[in-house]
Formats: structure tokens, C-alpha cells, sequence
């Protein structure tokens, strides 16, 4: 009872920052569940096949065109001015800007499927078994937008929390049905169908909450402002760009990894990459919350640079406080744990993998607190060019050895990817602190 009693106590901005990183720990935990028995039921390459194709997934989703970015920044906006009417504004104008590119996605993964299949070079058994899969991935799509655009408002509205912890409820829902379909024999269908059943109950929730709790009006079609439209598609565009480099660098490395290395072996780079990935969310999820409060302080005059600098020091304040030991601790103890995790499936190079990587986000992570303070003030050029130096650097290097020496393995692999996420964290350290030192002599 005291400890519910103190967490009341906590400011929003607070709970906001715990919700995330709740989040966080939920999906650590049920990766570590659930990766065993998607490997004994899949295989390691079939797993590996479910991790290549789940890039086409990502491709389609640079077609929000960064709306979900600009209804968190927008809303947070409307809500520090109680401008509610603005909100459902937003929200109806992103809805109607989304239609266009969800219908395009759909006729694309259609039209196309025969030739994604081709770039992947899968052999005539696996290609059977995934020839259907892709276009359902187009409509993933669409709900994943629309389902965004209202998770996105309830974060604007400051109720990160609500909305985090909504997400954990859906996801665990989402593994269990993937882990029963597993086991029924549907194979990767299985894990597909988990994903339509997150989306579908992420978007039916939020919506109740907005509707029901805060009394919003959402999809009122007379809300729709064509002024709209230029703000939206002006911070998102910014934001799409930075989409648009940074997925093409992980699907570009697995693509690398499948045709030049094996589909084991893009196993491994998954498994190590989302144990860190996961790991890192823990803090970086946290600090999310920060942005749609930038926002909200942009908005006013009072306190803002000194209430905006003070983010930024706690946020990193609470990347070594609680972030570092854990990072640490990974390091050392990987191997063991990985061994209990995976058992038989355990291979070197995923311990390796897993050890290089943690360098890289940790450092990488040190930038976070900037980067969304730089998004929270629409300041996103300096997001895209931290995503564009990141990507360049990562595919020039791959690219390069690929080319001219021909040959390639996993580690190099792992390492041009890291030292490309380090050299982008310098970059936005570098920003901010010029930003920094502006923000106080009134520029």
C-alpha cells in the first residue's frame, strides 16, 4: 500500500518515464519466453526466415510518412493550450492523409510479392511456405498506422503511462496466441496472426479511452482541416526521411547476412541484436516520455529553457544511474545466460555479437535524452541527420567489403553496424551541447 501510495505521489512526467520503461522490462521478458519455443517449434532457420521476411513489414511502414511522430508533438501542442477540439482536428486530417499510402502498400506487396521473394533467393520449399505471407503484410500495415495515430494521440495528451501500459497488455496477448498457433502447426502464419490480433486490440482500446475517459471526439469527418496537412506532413516529412534511411540499414544487413553468410547466421545477428535492442528499451522507452512534454513546454514562455535543460540532465542522470550497471552486467554474464536461454540453439557468434552491440547502444543511448528533446521541439533535422550519418556509414563499410573483397561474416557485419550507431551518438551529443549553450543566451 505505501509503495502504490508513493507511486500517486510521482508527477505524470514521472509515471510517464516508469510506464515506459515497465514496458519495457514486459517485452524483455516475454522475448525470453517466447524465443525458445518459437525455435523448437520453427527451427533456427525457419526463425531466421521469419526475421528476413518481417523486413518487408518494416519497409511498409516508412508509409506513415512520419504522421505518428507528428500527432504525438501536435496533440502534446493542443493539450498544454486545452485546445481539445484541435486534437480530434489532428487526429481525423492524419486519418484521411493515411488512406493513399495504406492502399498503395496493399496493391504493392501484391503486385510484387513474386520478386521480394526472388531478391531473398529462398529455396523452392521455403519460398512455398511464405508465397502467400506478403501481402498480408499490407494490411498489417494500415491497421499499424491507424492503430498508431490513436496510441500516438493518448501519448500527446500526456498519458504515455496509460498508453504503455495498454501496449503491455496487448503484447502479451499478442505472444500467446502466436505461441498457440506455433504449436498448432501454422508456423510462421502463427506469428503473423499475433501481430493483426496486437494492432487490432492496441487501436479498440485506445480509442475507448480517448472516447470514453477523456471525452474526445475523434472521427468527426467535419473536424478535417486542410491547413493541417502542411504541419503534419512537415514535421513527418522530416521524420519519414530519417525512416527512410534507417530501414534500409537493418533489412540491408540481413539481406547482406542471407545471401552472403546463411540464414542461421541472420539468426543469431536477430537474436543478439533484439536482446540488446530490448535491453536498451528499457531506458530508452523511459525517455520517451520526455518528448510530448517538450512539446507541451514549447508551447509556453514561462520556465521553458531552464524546464527543457533539466530534462535533459535527469534523462542522462538516469541513463548512468540505472543503464550503465545493467549494461555491465550483461557484458559479463551473457554467456551463461544465453546458454540457460537458448540451449542447444546457443552459437559463439551470438555471445560475440551480443557483447559488440552492447558497446554501441549503450554509447548510442547516452545521445537519447538530446534526441527527443531536439524532436519534442521540432528541431528533426538534426534526428535525420543523425539517422543518415548511421546508415551511410553502415552500408558504404558492408558495401564496400561486399564488393571488392567479396567475402564477408557476421562479426564484421556486427562491428561496421555498431561503430556506425557510436558515431551518430557523438554527433547529436555535439548538437545538443551547441544547442545548449544558445539556449541560454537567448538565440
Amino acid at each position: 500500500m505505501n509503495l502504490l501510495n508513493k507511486f500517486k505521489k510521482l508527477s505524470q512526467l514521472k509515471r510517464n518515464v516508469f510506464s515506459g520503461t515497465f514496458l519495457a522490462g514486459i517485452h524483455i521478458i516475454l522475448l525470453f519466453i517466447a524465443y525458445p519455443i518459437y525455435i523448437k517449434y520453427l527451427g533456427i532457420e525457419r526463425y531466421g526466415l521469419w526475421a528476413v521476411i518481417s523486413v518487408v513489414l518494416s519497409f511498409s511502414q516508412m508509409g506513415d510518412l512520419g504522421i505518428n511522430e507528428a500527432i504525438i508533438k501536435y496533440t502534446a501542442e493542443e493539450y498544454g493550450k486545452k485546445n481539445f477540439q484541435e486534437i480530434g482536428s489532428y487526429i481525423v486530417t492524419a486519418s484521411l492523409i493515411l488512406i493513399i499510402p495504406s492502399l498503395l502498400i496493399i496493391i504493392i506487396l501484391t503486385i510484387f510479392n513474386e520478386n521480394i521473394l526472388d531478391l531473398l533467393k529462398l529455396s523452392t520449399s521455403i519460398r512455398q511456405e511464405v508465397k502467400y505471407i506478403i501481402p498480408f503484410f499490407g494490411i498489417l500495415t494500415s491497421l499499424i498506422f491507424y492503430s498508431n495515430i490513436i496510441w500516438g494521440a493518448l501519448k500527446g495528451i500526456g498519458r504515455v503511462d496509460l498508453a504503455n501500459y495498454i501496449f503491455a497488455i496487448v503484447q502479451l496477448l499478442q505472444v500467446i496466441i502466436s505461441i498457440i498457433l506455433i504449436i498448432l502447426g501454422l508456423g510462421i502464419w502463427g506469428l503473423l496472426l499475433g501481430n493483426f490480433v496486437l494492432y487490432i486490440f492496441l487501436f479498440i482500446l485506445c480509442f475507448l479511452i480517448l472516447k470514453k475517459v477523456f471525452k474526445l471526439t475523434i472521427f468527426k469527418v467535419s473536424y478535417f482541416d486542410i491547413r493541417k496537412i502542411k504541419k503534419l506532413i512537415k514535421f513527418g516529412g522530416t521524420i519519414f526521411g530519417s525512416k527512410l534511411i534507417a530501414i534500409v540499414l537493418d533489412p540491408f544487413n540481413r539481406i547482406i547476412i542471407t545471401r552472403f553468410i546463411g540464414l542461421s547466421a541472420v539468426a543469431y545477428y536477430d537474436i543478439s541484436l533484439k536482446v540488446v535492442k530490448n535491453l536498451r528499451s528499457l531506458f530508452q522507452m523511459g525517455l520517451y516520455a520526455t518528448m510530448p512534454k517538450v512539446s507541451e513546454l514549447s508551447s509556453g514562455n514561462i520556465g521553458r529553457n531552464f524546464g527543457i535543460s533539466n530534462i535533459h540532465k535527469k534523462g542522462i542522470k538516469f541513463v548512468l544511474f540505472f543503464a550503465l550497471p545493467l549494461f555491465v552486467l550483461m557484458f559479463l554474464v551473457g554467456k551463461p545466460v544465453l546458454n540457460l536461454w537458448l540451449g542447444d540453439s546457443y552459437n559463439f557468434n551470438i555471445l560475440v555479437s551480443l557483447r559488440v552491440f552492447l558497446v554501441a547502444y549503450f554509447v548510442n543511448l547516452l545521445s537519447v535524452p538530446a534526441y527527443y528533446l531536439f524532436m519534442g521541439l521540432g528541431k528533426v533535422r538534426v534526428c535525420f541527420y543523425n539517422i543518415m550519418i548511421q546508415s551511410l556509414i553502415n552500408i558504404v563499410f558492408i558495401g564496400f567489403i561486399v564488393i571488392f573483397i567479396k567475402n564477408i561474416n557476421l562479426i564484421e557485419v556486427v562491428l561496421i553496424c555498431s561503430s556506425s550507431l557510436i558515431i551518430s551518438a557523438i554527433y547529436v551529443l555535439i548538437k545538443f551541447r551547441i544547442f545548449e549553450k544558445s539556449l541560454f543566451k537567448g538565440k
